[in-house]
């Protein structure tokens, strides 16, 4: 069997060079505070505040409390895991994470929703 010599290309130091970067040292970074106080930041705030305040005053079901169903849906006992609080109602960290997802939902619906319309 013949084998063939392949020869790599050469490549000297002299042709490979870094593009030269240029240093950008004044760069001024400021904060634009015109999304306070906006329409999208009140109709977001009031949607999540007002999931928040629903499951915290008990008119939303939280993973400490029975739902009115028929059949009530208890999740796991909440004495026996790590997520308890000393909160008098049981609201811990879970129902924060999972009501103010769902008020970021419903504000994000509203204001699609009044944008897509032409209302906003």
């Amino acid at each position: 069997m013949m084998m063939m010599k392949t020869s790599s290309p050469k490549i000297s130091a002299k042709n490979v060079r870094a593009p030269r970067v240029q240093s950008r040292r004044n760069v001024v970074v400021k904060a634009d505070a015109g999304f306070l106080g906006s329409f999208e930041n009140k109709v977001m705030a009031t949607s999540v505040a007002t999931f928040l305040a629903a499951g915290r005053f008990g008119l939303a079901p939280t993973s400490a409390r029975v739902t009115g169903a028929a059949t009530p849906m208890k999740l796991n006992d909440v004495k026996d895991m790590d997520i308890a609080t000393g909160d008098p109602s049981g609201f811990n960290w879970v129902d924060v994470a999972a009501l103010g997802s769902l008020g970021h939902i419903v504000g994000a619906a509203v204001i699609l929703g009044l944008n897509g319309a032409g209302a906003a």
